[in-house]
């Protein structure tokens, strides 16, 4: 009787024992790991970021935040395609989709872009409109170039400095610099009102006639256009036209 009770007390635990192991086994097909990192847009790790895992599927969410060197990790996720989100104050949020397979986890490598500033808020571009108005030009370009470098892309950036740059006999610069506002925005009657100035100072007479006549076409009734193609007409003995 004590050898029986013995081999019953073995085989339970064996029992118990592979049990355990297979449902161990089956936990692990089905659960795996996220790793990942967050970098800044010249590679710096970004601390305390909100990092979100949504599964649409089931709706479960799950959050965390990156460690000191910008890194993190979450167990036990079931495989799937989820949302990951991030989010930091003065950063642009981040959403994007990943798949999470059983298998060796690869570090996941996300940037997040800085909030850009507002123009609207940027002191040198508000020091260069003083001096602008001030009638400093060589000052109001300064700040202008300034802000130029944090805005290259803004229309009213381009042309603020194309027309400092003609006030001040730079009108080389003055062109390229309308010519730029006019790609960005080619509807921008001022622009074109400045480039024919430009042109016309350099004696380059068909060419102010073009930005001139560009200007009008998009605002017909803008006399002080009518005005300076009435000039150049007149010095060009052209009265009829004029």
């Amino acid at each position: 009787m004590r050898f029986v009770a013995r081999r019953t007390y073995v085989l339970l635990v064996v029992i118990f024992a592979a049990w355990l192991s297979g449902s161990t086994s089956i936990g692990m097909a089905q659960e795996v790991v996220v790793k990942g990192k967050v970098i800044d847009p010249g590679g710096a790790p970004l601390p305390d970021v909100n990092v979100t895992l949504l599964d649409p599927a089931t709706g479960m969410k799950f959050g965390l935040k990156t460690k000191k060197d910008g890194k993190f990790l979450k167990f036990g996720l079931p495989t799937g395609t989820y949302k990951i989100k991030l989010e930091l104050e003065g950063y642009l949020p981040f959403e994007s989709e990943i798949r999470v397979d059983f298998g060796e986890a690869e570090e996941l490598q996300l940037t997040l872009e800085k909030i850009p500033p507002k123009i609207s808020e940027d002191p040198d571009l508000a020091e260069g409109l003083k001096h602008f108005q001030a009638g400093d030009f060589a000052k109001a370009i300064e700040f202008f170039e300034k802000g130029s470098a944090k805005f290259p892309d803004s229309v009213e950036v381009n042309y603020d400095l194309g027309v400092s740059y003609l006030r001040s006999g730079r009108v080389d610069e003055a062109v390229t610099r309308l010519r730029k506002a006019l790609a960005l925005n080619p509807k921008f009657v001022e622009a074109y009102f400045a480039l024919g100035e430009c042109h016309f100072a350099k004696g380059e007479t068909q060419e102010a006639v073009d930005a001139f006549s560009r200007a009008l076409e998009i605002q017909p009734d803008n006399a002080q256009v009518h005005y300076n193609m009435g000039i150049i007409y007149y010095r060009n003995d052209k009265m009829d036209e004029a």
